[in-house]
């Protein structure tokens, strides 16, 4: 490679290094000497101020007249998501509002149809009825509503997810389960260090 003969140290696991909008390609990581690349720091998140002020002092001392330029490597991984952020965001408050205006209807069918069994309640509790009785005689029709209305949303979430999901070539299967508990967590775990880009400068 590059008309130089290279020693293997050791093979890695498959990893991401650009968008999950791409496919894994074969990655080769080896040495370059050269100005103008970017120098790879990991650092401590414990106390990243004082970590920044020693690198800069160590960076200056070896590239002295050389401007200090850098940038958080995760912070540019992020970036990557900055629009299907900003979709799941808008995406969230449209599917709240239209929530709300959902439960306020029941809200309003669930006190009329209650404003026109008001004397059927009086008679239940004089017979004896308990308030658990009441609650489940009127809320009985509206649970069959909203069970017919999940069985009828469901597949159609299923279905609609695809044409988000087509921009990216790792996908996670939807499970009818995920729609019952909220989803499943796709959040990583944090890691324990962050890696910082820095840029040597010309020399």
């Amino acid at each position: 490679m590059y008309d130089k003969k290279w020693d293997v140290v050791g093979v890695v696991n498959d990893f991401h290094q650009k968008s999950l909008r791409y496919a894994m390609e074969p990655t080769v990581l080896q040495p370059f000497f050269s100005p103008g690349n970017w120098i790879s720091v990991k650092l401590n998140t414990g106390n990243v101020r004082a970590t920044m002020e020693a690198v800069k002092r160590k960076y200056e001392a070896f590239f002295p007249g050389n401007p200090f330029d850098y940038f958080f490597l995760d912070e540019s991984y992020n970036r990557q998501y900055k629009n299907d952020q900003l979709f799941g965001k808008a995406f969230a408050l449209f599917a709240g509002f239209a929530i709300l205006i959902a439960c306020l209807g029941l809200l309003g069918l669930a006190l009329f149809g209650t404003s026109q069994r008001i004397r059927e309640i009086g008679v239940r509790k004089v017979l004896g009825a308990s308030v658990t009785n009441i609650v489940l005689l009127l809320s009985k029709d509206f649970v069959i509503l909203i069970g017919f209305a999940f069985l009828i949303a469901a597949p159609v979430a299923l279905v609609d997810h695809a044409p988000v999901a087509a921009g990216f070539r790792v996908q996670d299967t939807v499970k009818p389960v995920d729609l019952c508990g909220g989803g499943r967590d796709g959040h990583a775990d944090s890691a324990d260090h962050d890696q910082l880009g820095r840029r040597s400068g010309p020399l």
